[in-house]
Parts: C-alpha cells; structure tokens; sequence
C-alpha cells in the first residue's frame, strides 16, 4: 500500500509570531490529536534551531514518525508573503524572490495565500521561476477565493499545496498530502520540488 503523509505546513506560533495565540508545543499536541503525520512552524523572519525542536518534541511527547521541521514566512517586496524551507539562514523583511531563491538555491519556495482578497493572479505570476509551488487553499481565503484557486490549478496544472495557516486552535482544515513518509527537511522540500504534494481537498465541496 502506498503511504502518504498529511503535514500542517503553514504554522505560526507565539512564541515567534506575535499575530499567532498558539504556543509551539500545544500547536504540535492538536496536530498529532487531529492524526496527522506532522508539522511544519512558518514563523514570521524566524527559523527554529535544531535544539528548539529537540525540546518541543520532549515536550509535546512526538512519537517517531512525528515530523517537527521549520520553515518560515517572509514578506517579500514583489510577491507579498511567501514560504521558505529549507533555507540555512532567515530572510529581512522587504527581500525580493529573487534574492531568497539566488541565497537558497536548495529551498522550496511557496506562494502564500494569492488568492486572498481581490487578488488573482495571472499564468505569468502562476509560473514565475523562482516559485516550486503555490498554496491554494488557506484557512485565510474566503470559500470562494478557495474555488476559484481550485479552478484554476486544474486549468494550469501548476505545482499546488495548502496550508490551514495556523494561528490559533484550529488546526487540519488544509493540510497538505505527499505521496511519501516526510521524516527530514530535505525529504520535505525535495517532495515539492519534484511535486510529489498535492492540497488536501476533503474538507472543501469542490465542483468536479
């Protein structure tokens, strides 16, 4: 049987984000609470050390086959917010895309939430280089920004994830599905750079 992984990868906690009112450790309890395979932290301009994620998994009590990785948020100057993994180093406000992706050739980068708002953007955005995936459904779109996303990922064809955007309680609305079990960052981002990732759909009615 085929073994795929629900993984939150857009989570923002208090202890780094001052917009979020979940603490990392209760963050990771619900996650593992709701059955899924793991979490991804996306502060804001922040990447938890290697020694922060050791304590969180003492602490929240991760099972092995729990993954606990970073990535972050950053506000870009160009592309608005998008979603760093893999990268060594964090980015300042106001970088434009292309710096992060000449700084972090080995990251995979995410547009976060285009859809939200007035916003949609066009095939030439869609498909812009430095971008291996775009997040179509975010617990921040309204349901009609999410399905009009849908709609056009199965017209573009571009690589798509989905994120719940965890800021508080509610966790595993969007959750995004891979193909494999993610143990490491490295399996993490090499999944959606080969775009073996695909937005969780179960808890949207979308049309067919």
């Amino acid at each position: 049987m085929k073994t795929t992984s629900l993984i939150e990868i857009h989570c923002h906690t208090h202890e780094h984000s001052p917009c979020s009112e979940i603490t990392a450790c209760d963050l990771i309890v619900r996650a593992i609470d709701k059955g899924l395979n793991g979490v991804v932290l996306t502060d804001h301009h922040y990447i938890w050390r290697d020694d922060e994620l050791h304590e969180l998994r003492e602490k929240s009590r991760c099972q092995n086959g729990f993954a606990v990785l970073t990535g972050q948020e950053v506000t870009t100057r160009d592309f608005n917010d998008v979603l760093v993994y893999g990268a060594k180093e964090s980015f300042p406000y106001g970088v434009s895309l292309s710096s992060i992706r000449s700084q972090a050739p080995e990251a995979a980068i995410v547009w976060a939430h285009p859809y939200r708002g007035i916003k949609r953007p066009g095939p030439d955005q869609l498909f812009t280089p430095e971008f291996d995936a775009i997040e179509i459904f975010n617990r921040n779109h309204r349901l009609s920004q999410n399905v009009f996303a849908y709609k056009e990922w199965l017209t573009w064809g571009f690589v798509a994830t989905s994120g719940t955007d965890v800021h508080d309680e509610v966790i595993g609305v969007f959750p995004c599905e891979f193909e494999n079990t993610i143990e490491s960052i490295s399996d993490f981002t090499g999944a959606i750079k080969n775009g073996r990732c695909r937005p969780y759909t179960k808890t949207l009615r979308l049309p067919t």
